[in-house]
């Protein structure tokens, strides 16, 4: 075993990592498997989980609850999920994929008990707050990264791909890219921009 690798058996048995995931780009990959390297079972949590019920409690991050900001149901986006670290070769039996209600607090400790180390990384005001939030419910946070401003972002993948652009494929993990063609995801994005302006 490398010096600088944590033995297994002092890691946490249980940590959890959460986004929207809409859509899994490279960064998000890099969170989830930092993540899953400093626990023994990772429970990935998708956050704003019912596409027909989008709730906004961001105060300021208004399009985290924009249907156009939401064009991946939760079983997609865990397919999406299970399909890119398993590609990536995590185990199945070393992660799970639920829901993660973010946006109603009092049932997170519900999903997920506060001890569960929960993990995360800070890229906008939006994770300093959830930071505050989730330790304020009891959970053990620890910060895996900063993320400066030339970090992947959905809303840059989304875009690029409602203008058609291929370069979106580079920002996005290849499993990834291949469940959303499947998807014809290109389809569906143009088309609820259509409706927006519509």
């Amino acid at each position: 075993m490398p010096a600088d690798r944590t033995p297994e058996s002092t890691l946490p048995r249980e940590g959890f990592a959460h986004g929207r995931f809409q859509i899994l780009h490279l960064d998000h990959l890099d969170y989830l498997l930092a993540a899953a390297a400093n626990c023994r079972f990772l429970r990935v949590g998708v956050t704003q989980p019912d596409s027909n019920r989008l709730l906004d409690s961001h105060r300021g991050a208004g399009h985290r609850h924009q249907p156009t900001a939401n064009p991946l149901t939760f079983q997609e986006r865990a397919t999406m999920i299970r399909r890119t670290l398993l590609a990536h070769g995590l185990d199945r039996d070393r992660f799970s994929v639920q829901p993660f209600p973010i946006e109603q607090p009092e049932l997170l400790t519900r999903c997920i008990p506060p001890s569960v180390v929960a993990f995360t990384t800070i890229c906008d005001d939006w994770n300093v707050r959830k930071v505050e939030l989730l330790r304020g419910l009891g959970y053990d946070v620890r910060i895996l990264r900063y993320r400066g401003a030339d970090r992947i972002s959905g809303s840059m993948v989304r875009e690029l791909i409602r203008q058609q652009r291929p370069a979106w494929m580079s920002f996005v993990p290849p499993a990834c890219r291949d469940y959303l063609l499947e998807l014809d995801i290109e389809h569906r994005l143009r088309h609820s921009a259509d409706e927006n302006q519509g």
